[in-house]
This record gives C-alpha cells, structure tokens and sequence, in this order.
C-alpha cells in the first residue's frame, strides 16, 4: 500500500499514470485552467476508457473553452458535469486516489498559466483500498446532484469567466512599473480592463477628500489614493487597471514616468464623489 504526498510535476506525472492504467477513472476538481486537459491526457484516452469529470463550471473560475474541449472528445464513454458550489479537488481510479488543494491548473480565482506559478499547493496519494471505496461511494453519490453539461451552460460560463478574468487582483511587485510589466511579463495584463488616465494635477474639493477619508478608514490603509471624477468622466469597473499622468496647465505637456500603476478597488463604490484605487507598484 502506497501512501505519499505529492506536489508539482510529480503530482502530474501521478495522476497521468494512474488514468492511463486504469479501464474507468473519476475527477472532481472545481476548477479548470488553460491547458489542463492536454496536461492531463484526456484528449488521448483510448475510446474503451470510460471516466466522470465534476466541475463547478458556473463559479466564474473555471475556463469554458477548456470544458469544452473535454464535452467535445469524441470519447463517448465519458461523462463531463457540473456541480455548483464544488471545491472538491479529488483524482479517483480503481487502484488510487489523490486528494488535496490541486485545481486543473486554475486556482479557483481566475489566474491560469505562468500565474499559478508560485501557489503553494499539497495533496495526498493512496492506494488504501478503504479509502478508494470510501471515495467511490462520495463520487456515486454527488454524481446524482451534478447535471450534464451543455453547449448553453459553455456559452454562459463565458461570460462569467471574462468577468472574473477581468477582475482577478493584480500581484503587485516591489518598485515595478507598468513599463516593466508589459515587458517582462505581459501575460500578467491578459484579459484585463486597462485605462489610460490623463488628470489634472489640481487639489481635491473637500467632498472628495472627505470620501476619500472614509474609504481609507473603511480599509484601514492610508495609502489609497483617489481621482475626483467630474460629471461627464466615466466611472471605473472594479479590477480595472489604470497608468496615469498628469496634465500641468503651466507646462501644458503630459508626462508619464511609467511608474504611476493601479488597480480600481470596487466597483462604483463611492463613486458619485471618488473611484478607489491602490498602487501596485
């Protein structure tokens, strides 16, 4: 009996193995990334091979177009549902089980790619017969509250897979600058909203440093800052990314040092006075 914990490449390599060997197998893992059904095999599985794959597709978290591609392998023995309220990350097949923190490459809040590079993940793997059964009997059972999932339940997804792409947090990095970003690691800026933000370097009415106080006693930090929008300014989604500059009446020039990087807070919040925002950088 095998008993170990695995992680990484090797978890990987584990869970490759232990599908390829076995004739059925079973997944719950809420949330899928780009790439994961390639990294797991499943677009290879030979047409004998029978399986159930569980998500929880409409989380926000979890990548349609990679679901897609396993309801449409042209393996007619597997089975791909949806469960809502899934945060179970659990590899089954006759002869092992993994259990643990590891999603399909996805970690469950929109980063995907290179920006699951530094999760610290852990996860379980044996092959105690108890406890297989004791796994096979949980899949048997969520199996009959989990629905099929559909060419509408993809194109819905996707809508909410954008949104939650789009407003994923920004890894803020020491002295970086949006400069830096766009030329060491672009990838960080896939799929955002980003604006470009020219203002004029003028003080703030007393309304808007008064709501500005608020908001810096709400979060209990100082160092958020605030534009004060006029009538006509759009207002800003949450998770937008912002680089500004300012517009001096004196040198009538705009200047941009690459440094000044934001992320907006909340989405419209307090917005009739001040949009929040917090420097990445």
């Amino acid at each position: 009996m095998v008993e170990e914990f695995v992680e990484g490449s090797h978890l990987l390599a584990c869970i490759k193995a232990d599908i390829e060997k076995s004739s059925t197998f079973s997944l719950a893992v809420a949330y899928w990334g780009k790439g994961a059904v390639s990294q797991f095999g499943l677009d290879s599985l030979s047409p004998e091979k029978s399986g159930v794959i569980i998500c929880d597709l409409m989380s926000g978290s979890c990548n349609p177009d990679e679901i897609n591609k396993l309801i449409t392998l042209k393996n007619s023995n597997l089975e791909i549902l949806m469960l809502d309220n899934l945060h179970a990350k659990i590899y089954w097949t006759p002869k092992s089980v993994v259990v643990g923190s590891s999603n399909a490459s996805a970690n469950g809040i929109g980063f995907e790619g290179e920006e699951v590079s530094g999760v610290i993940e852990g996860n379980l793997r044996t092959t105690n017969p108890d406890v297989i059964e004791t796994v096979r009997k949980w899949f048997e059972k969520n199996s009959k509250n989990a629905k099929p999932i559909t060419k509408d339940h993809i194109q819905a997804a996707k809508k909410l897979w954008k949104k939650r792409r789009a407003d994923r947090p920004m890894k803020a990095k020491k002295s970086e600058s949006f400069i830096d970003v766009l030329r060491s690691e672009p990838w960080r800026l896939a799929d955002r909203k980003i604006r470009i933000w020219v203002y004029k370097s003028e003080d703030r009415t007393k309304a808007a440093e008064a709501a500005l106080e608020r908001v810096q006693q709400e979060f209990h930090d100082k160092k958020i800052d605030a534009y004060e929008l006029g009538l006509k300014d759009p207002l800003v989604d949450a998770g937008t990314i912002i680089f500004d500059m300012p517009y001096t009446k004196t040198e009538a020039v705009i200047k941009y040092d690459g440094t000044s990087f934001w992320q907006a807070l909340l989405e419209n919040h307090y917005a009739d006075v001040v949009n929040k925002k917090t420097k990445t950088g």
